[in-house]
């Protein structure tokens, strides 16, 4: 995402000679989180790995139902 985000900006400030040198620079320079890896840490087992994924999921349902429906 931060890529992508970073792409956006040079794009936009190749384009814009309104926009800040603090901004052109940031845009220029390297992300700064790395790429995640498809790498699986073995901290949790796949049934709880599973478990929390289905909660999460969980979750978002929840929240994007009150968001849909706010006066409820």
């Amino acid at each position: 995402m931060e890529r992508a985000l970073l792409a956006l900006l040079s794009h936009g400030a190749e384009r814009d000679l309104d926009v800040p040198e603090r901004v052109r620079r940031r845009a220029a320079a390297p992300p700064g989180v790395r790429k995640a890896t498809g790498q699986v840490l073995d901290e949790f087992s796949n049934a709880e790995r599973v478990a929390m994924r289905k909660a999460a999921q969980n979750d978002v349902r929840a929240l994007e139902r009150a968001a849909a429906n706010p006066r409820a």
